[in-house]
């Protein structure tokens, strides 16, 4: 039951940051019809977005708080679908799929892309996730172990 209440105020608690009268101030970005926005503005978004979550909600770091975060992902994604965006490998290696997202300069802007990783390249990203750029043995290690659960 306490749980319930739990999940149920991990839900509540970031509408609530954004329902207490504040305006999010967001910018215009023009004919909102086509749905498309210059990289420009895609930028400007974000930047707007997370300087205002940042202002409204501290950033905690704390590992208790992350692994019960990590397990109620986990189970939420038991009966529903669930896509994580994450930099962190223990988020990453509870994922039932894994897809590399990379941005490269390009002639004609940006180039985004998404790679699907089978086990063997799940596993070497998951290590540099650990380890950085250069990935040792044990950064190896951390992620099978990691993987295994």
């Amino acid at each position: 039951m306490i749980l319930r209440w739990i999940l149920v105020i991990a839900l509540i608690a970031p509408s609530a940051l954004f329902s207490q009268g504040k305006d999010l101030n967001l910018p215009d970005l023009g004919d909102r019809v086509s749905g498309v926005i210059s990289l420009e503005q895609e930028k400007l978004l974000g930047q707007s977005f997370v300087e205002q979550v940042y202002a409204q909600a501290p950033l905690i770091n704390d590992p208790l708080i992350q692994e019960y975060t990590e397990l109620l992902i986990y189970r939420l994604s038991e009966t529903s679908q669930v896509l994580v965006v994450t930099h962190s490998p223990h988020v990453a290696a509870r994922g039932a799929h894994h897809w590399q997202v990379s941005k490269s300069d390009h002639p004609a802007g940006v180039l985004t892309t998404v790679d699907t990783l089978n086990d063997i390249d799940r596993k070497e990203e998951i290590a540099r996730m650990l380890s950085g750029k250069s990935v040792t043995d044990e950064a190896r290690a951390a992620a099978d172990s990691l993987l295994q659960g």
